[in-house]
């Protein structure tokens, strides 16, 4: 069955190109037909333009809060709403698979998905990209149990920023910290409506007996606007596999801009329930079956901006996200359960003034973020974690000429923990030592950058910063030491081509210079738990990442190609980085049909994360391959889109964290409407 879905979907994806094929022998064989055909009309389905796939970055007014320097462009990777549903994702983690230089993973355990770049994120617990929605900075513990459910529908565009030398996002510190310093920064707009009125609807149906649906209504006028979006999705799993979900989304939009001041306020709710996938039995947690139920999430987002002038701005914004959830533990072997109650709170507010005038581009910022998980973090049930991370920056980038700019910063992370453990002894569940009102060791950063474009065709760019993280005590330790603060020195050289619109390219060197970073070297189970040992170390990772964009032969059939190598000195680090990863995108359009086909490749690398006798396993070394064939038609004034889409078309069983398979093939139908 799966072969035979396999070889349809290749015939279909081959199906528009053999019908292009015949049409341009026509017209080779009669040029007057070929003079006489009809060019593109975006207002018929029947007709679209061909689809764009670009490796630039969302173009920012001087103004905006999301303004990044030009000595960043070459480390910026972007992707609009209409790319994101050529590629027909399971959920943005697959969107971010595409992206140079980033690695992304699941595991079956209670943060679940991570994002890691450059060799940074490979432990379990936080990730090295910081999660930013509409503004809102969203903690490792909760994007990595809320994100794999967001409405992938709702999205209108994703920056990857590679460079975390840009210091005006977010926190280069996380909160509940464990491991490295933020490597970089994704950035995710929600859409707003492009027409006065307009609604959406799209229905799918998928083995293992998935279906989802999508609504959306829409408008906007002169001044104000709003957007209210449904997303249904559910998923049985695969039997014995413990990996069904279930998820009702609401995301409720709207604005206003007038008379300089302008307002966006969203409002998101998931109603959720969720397995927590098993593992297989090299791993410690072989015999854990695990469920959220519920998983809700609430995030509420407020931005306010005030234009003075011409070149003075002011922007606030407020946020709140809560994850509320049950989880049941129990085992394969006991149908008896017990189960812990969590919640996870955040609050967070922004203030940043801009001031852009002639050359110069000024602006310096505040932020705090509250955080507090009242039932315990992830881990360590019923010990509050309550933590505040107060920040501040500088940054001003300046245009020498017309051609040359400079940059620099300045950035301070201060955590201040009101709750929390010090430590944890690993032949007890009972902490040692309970946190009351202390301050961790401030993380600080500075930071700059130039760029030159030698002509409208390339620019150049070099980048350097300095970033100092402290230690969180409360991580158990290698003999019972106490952890020194990591410190890195961060360099980066870039190069963007614009030679021609069917092809453009981006490509960056970096090195990192590590000092004491945190690194897995085991791990302890202690009840039901299973806790890593750490230690410091030293470590250089060097490598690049190259991406191009543009079409082949016809502006119909366009292509994304990247490409990235990462290595490290140290060989315990080395060897738990995958050194190679890549991967394609190709969309074709001839009229009514459109196909899209995906590949993804990432080398082998080496864990031993929750591994029985801490011995070492290689995972990785996968290709995995998506397709998806869409017919486009109208009925009436509607405008109608039908799709066929397989997604692990090989059926591979990798593993991106060790003891914890690929579900495999999925594949599926959908339905989708627009009026």
């Amino acid at each position: 069955m799966r072969k035979s879905l396999c070889i349809v979907l290749i015939l279909l994806c081959c199906l528009p190109a053999t019908m292009a094929w015949s049409q341009t022998q026509a017209q080779t064989e009669n040029p007057n037909q070929a003079q006489a055909q009809p060019k593109a009309d975006k207002t018929n389905p029947e007709k679209m333009d061909p689809m764009e796939v670009s490796a630039t970055r969302v173009e920012e007014p001087a103004n905006s809060p999301y303004h990044l320097p030009a000595s960043s462009a070459a480390s910026i990777w972007a992707i609009d709403h209409d790319q994101i549903m050529a590629l027909e994702p399971r959920d943005i983690f697959d969107v971010l698979g595409y992206a140079p230089g980033v690695q992304v993973s699941f595991q079956g355990r209670k943060g679940m998905n991570f994002v890691s770049g450059r060799g940074g994120g490979n432990f379990i617990g936080g990730t090295s990209y910081a999660f930013i929605i509409d503004g809102a900075y969203i903690p490792w513990t909760q994007s990595s149990r809320m994100m794999a459910d967001f409405p992938v529908e709702t999205i209108e565009s994703i920056q990857v920023v590679r460079d975390t030398t840009t210091l005006t996002l977010a926190p280069l510190t996380t909160l509940g910290g464990i491991g490295a310093t933020i490597q970089g920064v994704i950035i995710i707009k929600t859409r707003k409506p492009s027409k006065s009125n307009q609604s959406e609807l799209k229905v799918g149906y998928g083995n293992l007996d998935s279906y989802k649906a999508y609504v959306n209504n829409s408008g906007k006028n002169e001044s104000a606007y709003y957007s209210l979006n449904y997303k249904k999705n559910h998923t049985d799993g695969r039997d014995d596999w413990n990996n069904g979900s279930d998820s009702d989304v609401i995301l409720l939009k709207g604005g206003y801009d007038k008379n300089g001041l302008t307002a966006d306020a969203s409002f998101y709710y998931d109603w959720a329930s969720r397995e927590i996938q098993r593992s297989t039995a090299v791993s410690k947690t072989y015999g854990a079956k695990w469920e959220y139920d519920p998983l809700d999430t609430l995030m509420a987002t407020l931005n306010l901006a005030k234009q003075w002038n011409k070149s003075q701005s002011t922007s606030l914004g407020l946020y709140t996200g809560r994850i509320n959830t049950t989880i049941n533990y129990r085992t394969w072997v006991n149908s008896t359960y017990s189960s812990d109650d969590q919640e996870d709170n955040v609050v967070q507010a922004d203030l940043r003034h801009i001031i852009v005038s002639g050359k110069n581009n000024f602006r310096v910022g505040a932020q705090a973020i509250w955080w507090d998980c009242p039932d315990g973090q992830l881990y360590y049930e019923g010990f509050e974690r309550k933590e505040q991370l107060y920040s501040g920056y500088i940054y001003d980038e300046y245009s020498l000429t017309k051609a040359w700019s400079v940059d620099a910063g300045l950035r301070a992370d201060f955590r201040h923990i009101s709750k929390g453990i010090n430590k944890f002894s690993p032949t007890s569940v009972t902490p040692s030592d309970i946190i009351n009102d202390d301050w961790a060791e401030p993380s600080y950063s500075v930071a700059a950058g130039t760029a030159y474009r030698f002509n409208p065709m390339w620019e150049a760019s070099f980048r350097m910063s300095f970033v100092q993280q402290g230690s969180d005590d409360y991580l158990f330790t290698k003999d019972g030491q106490s952890l020194d603060s990591e410190r890195q020195m961060r360099y980066e050289a870039g190069l963007v081509a614009r030679i021609h619109p069917a092809l453009q390219a981006t490509f960056t060197a970096f090195l990192y210079d590590l000092t004491d970073m945190k690194q897995v070297v085991g791990s302890v189970t202690v009840g039901e738990d299973v806790y890593n040992v750490y230690a410091n170390a030293d470590a250089i990772r060097d490598g690049f990442e190259v991406n191009f964009t543009g079409y082949l032969f016809t502006t119909a059939l366009n292509y994304g190609l990247s490409y990235s190598y990462q290595r490290s000195d140290n060989d315990a680090d080395d060897d738990a980085i995958p050194h190679h990863t890549a991967s394609l995108r190709l969309g074709y359009r001839y009229n009514p049909f459109s196909v899209n086909l995906m590949a993804r490749y990432v080398s082998e690398y080496n864990s031993n994360q929750f591994a029985v006798n801490n011995s070492y396993y290689e995972i990785g070394d996968f290709s995995r391959i998506d397709a998806n064939v869409n017919y486009d038609f109208v009925v009436g004034k509607t405008q109608w889109r039908a799709t066929i889409f397989g997604q692990n078309l090989t059926d591979e069983e990798y593993e991106t964290r060790l003891g914890w398979k690929d579900v495999g093939l999925l594949f599926g139908v959908e339905l989708g409407l627009k009026f």
